[in-house]
């Protein structure tokens, strides 16, 4: 059976979502497109482990092989919104 399973960033995940976030396959439909630097991303990854409750970021698997990032932003607990990312 497959399973798919979503987990919360972990401090060992950084290198493996930086290297998939400046993959040319990625980064074509992001945003900001340009190649993110070590030092750029860990300054934001540590700031997605601080600040998990308030805008959670989650490794997305499929038989247990990380396949893409889900997040939330912009979280609303009192209006119940948020923007996400995937």
């Amino acid at each position: 059976m497959t399973a798919y399973c979503l987990r919360p960033f972990r401090a060992e995940d950084e290198a493996l979502v930086l290297a998939a976030r400046n993959a040319e396959h990625v980064r074509q439909y992001m945003c900001t497109q340009q190649i993110i630097s070590p030092e750029v991303h860990a300054a934001w990854f540590a700031q997605r482990l601080a600040t998990h409750g308030q805008q959670p970021y989650f490794l997305f698997h499929y038989d247990d092989k990380p396949i893409g990032v889900i997040g939330m932003t912009q979280r609303d607990d009192g209006k119940k919104s948020g923007e996400v990312g995937f």
